[in-house]
């Protein structure tokens, strides 16, 4: 039996809101706090950048809650901690049982992937951490119980490095030369929202997968994001980001999964 992926994007794609948020909440930083510490990053990316630094963003932000972790702003911040605060990630209406409702619905073997930039413990802390098969994110090392330094960092065009380990069978044989593909690209759904997800969208879809734009109706911009992605055939459909049964997304995977089984070729 062939075996066929989802992969998801995490923050507006499977969760509304940012996964850090509940991070922010927890240590009493206000609304203010909240986007200074996301202001403050670009801000400081862009004058790195002007004095001719090549920098990685998402560098920027893990070593902000590093320093704020060592500086009494999350005071004691460990992975532990990251992991009790991801049960407060609020997801999209339908998430966690769609992932067991669509197995049911297409008797299809498939196997469920979130690749974010945001940080990995607090999505294993969460719901949906019992229903996929792996997520991969950015990680942060701990000393003496409170996180320290950058582990591993994941941005949007090394999202695609997991892409090609899904297919091939494991991180440790990414860079190895695999003629049988444990999965076959035509077996692979992308599931995105922006243009942060444009090079799994892209490679997904150039081999043969599929790529679709999800939005959040409440942001008239989510939807503008969708409907860009589409007209300029970064994807191959866009839905509203409702994974409940009958929706329109959860039927048109229901109905894509279906064809892929019926039709294999």
């Amino acid at each position: 039996m062939d075996t066929y992926v989802l992969a998801f994007d995490a923050d507006k794609t499977l969760n509304p809101e940012y996964m850090q948020k509940p991070l922010f909440d927890y240590f009493g930083l206000s609304d203010d706090e909240w986007n200074g510490f996301w202001q403050e990053k670009d801000d400081n990316k862009k004058k790195l950048l002007n004095n001719g630094l090549i920098v990685d963003g998402n560098i920027l932000w893990l070593n902000k809650i590093i320093d704020y972790a060592n500086n009494d702003v999350f005071p004691g911040l460990s992975n532990n901690l990251l992991m009790e605060l991801g049960r407060e990630i609020k997801f999209f209406p339908g998430i966690p049982e769609f992932f067991d409702n669509l197995k049911k619905e297409t008797g299809a073997d498939i196997e469920y992937y979130v690749i974010t930039s945001g940080l990995r413990k607090m999505l294993q802390g969460s719901v949906i951490n019992d229903y996929v098969n792996e997520i991969y994110g950015c990680e942060l090392l701990e000393r003496d119980g409170v996180v320290s330094e950058v582990g591993f960092s994941v941005d949007y065009t090394n999202k695609t490095r997991f892409l090609f380990a899904i297919t091939k069978g494991g991180l440790e044989i990414v860079n190895d030369r695999v003629n049988d593909k444990r999965v076959r690209w035509h077996n692979m759904i992308y599931i995105g929202d922006g243009p942060s997800d444009i090079p799994c969208f892209e490679i997904v879809k150039n081999k043969g997968g599929k790529s679709i734009a999800v939005y959040d109706p409440d942001y008239e911009e989510s939807l503008i994001n969708a409907k860009k992605l589409m007209n300029d055939k970064r994807v191959d459909d866009y839905f509203k980001a409702d994974y409940r049964p009958k929706s329109g997304l959860y039927n048109y995977l229901k109905k894509l999964v279906s064809s892929l089984i019926s039709d294999p070729d």
